[in-house]
């Protein structure tokens, strides 16, 4: 007998004894006391009559008994579908988080491209469903696309295709899926908490409360507030209920609501705010009412370049750590892949927010703000 053949009797004996995973191939050397060679030529032969399957890095098992994982890895396209639906700066980091990630893990990024609206997007998922592993979708503002529609598409693609999908920095509504988002409320707290540290209490909230970001970023403001036994003032609070009108409206919202709540708090000089809008357009009343802005503290989520450098020195930002959104995502879908749990298993983690300068934040994108003119309101 050769002997590679009698390697394969030998491990038709294992098979027979119910072994599920092979010993290496230097242990069976050892065990048979030769070398190495016929070894492999035996489990070589062994696997193209498929008594035995083979995973790079992982072993040899009986085909049918390996453990989920790994059989799911044999499976992989080593591929992840990303769609974005709008190229945001903000967007940017955590896409380039994503990729970080997905390369480290050995896994590429296929269809990486931005969706005009849903109803393309939807299309366009649908057609991933044969060439990936999995989905991460980074969804736009709730004031730019309809979310029952998103959902339905996500719903609709996890139920034909089995895999996994997690969304990026937003909570859907109705969506049930893993997701990674980010908690809102802790940020607005955030920012209530460095004000109290000054041993300043009277703290003004410009937000929304129409749809489920600003109704956090209000909640974390009405919760630093209690938990510092504090009474949340009503006359300090500037709500704004226009929708998708927001922008176009904020002008009026500020000049109606603003004068008010100066005159019944002159000495208010800190204004937590839903966004660096709205932070900016009341920098910019109170400027031109001719207060002492060198007084005024302003904190808000997000910044942008092209505004005056003596609004980002007195501009906080409630900044979202999106690189690290885009990485905790790419790493939770990474894991529910290999461990081969069934896409009705579901993952949520929440990342929270920091406070940095917006002068810092633009330095470090290569901003220059020195120059930029004051914009008038």
């Amino acid at each position: 007998m050769k002997k590679y053949e009698t390697v394969m009797a030998y491990v038709d004996q294992l098979l027979a004894g119910g072994i599920k995973k092979l010993p290496a191939e230097s242990e069976l050397a050892a065990e048979l006391n030769i070398s190495r060679c016929p070894v492999r030529q035996a489990l070589d032969q062994l696997e193209k009559d498929g008594r035995i399957i083979t995973y790079p890095g992982v072993g040899r098992f009986v085909p049918g008994l390996e453990p989920v994982g790994v059989r799911r890895q044999k499976q992989l396209h080593r591929l992840i579908g990303v769609a974005t639906y709008e190229m945001l700066s903000s967007t940017t980091p955590m896409l380039m988080g994503v990729q970080q990630k997905l390369l480290d893990a050995g896994f590429l990024i296929s269809n990486l491209f931005d969706l005009p609206n849903y109803s393309t997007g939807g299309n366009t998922i649908a057609h991933l469903e044969d060439a990936v592993d999995g989905m991460l979708i980074a969804p736009p503002s709730e004031l730019q696309i309809s979310h029952p529609t998103l959902v339905d598409n996500l719903n609709a693609f996890r139920a034909k295709t089995g895999l996994h999908v997690v969304v990026l920095g937003r909570q859907l509504a109705n969506y049930n899926g893993s997701r990674v988002v980010i908690d809102n409320a802790s940020g607005s707290a955030l920012a209530v908490e460095e004000i109290l540290a000054d041993g300043t209490t009277e703290i003004a909230y410009l937000g929304k409360n129409d749809y489920r970001v600003g109704i956090d970023r209000y909640a974390g403001y009405r919760r630093a507030l209690n938990e510092n036994n504090l009474e949340v003032d009503p006359s300090l609070v500037i709500l704004d209920h226009s929708g998708v009108q927001f922008q176009q409206q904020l002008d009026a919202l500020i000049a109606a609501e603003l004068p008010p709540l100066l005159n019944r708090h002159p000495s208010c000089r800190n204004f937590v705010t839903f966004s660096y809008l709205m932070a900016h357009a009341a920098y910019c009343y109170c400027r031109k009412l001719g207060m002492p802005m060198e007084e005024f503290r302003f904190f808000g989520y997000d910044v942008e370049p092209g505004l005056s450098n003596d609004f980002y020195n007195r501009y906080t930002v409630i900044e979202r750590p999106m690189e690290e959104i885009g990485r905790s995502g790419a790493a939770m879908l990474l894991e529910l892949i290999e461990s081969g749990r069934p896409n009705t298993d579901f993952l949520v983690r929440r990342v929270q927010p920091e406070l940095r300068s917006a002068g810092l934040i633009l330095k470090k994108l290569g901003i220059d703000t020195e120059t930029k003119p004051v914009n008038q309101y």
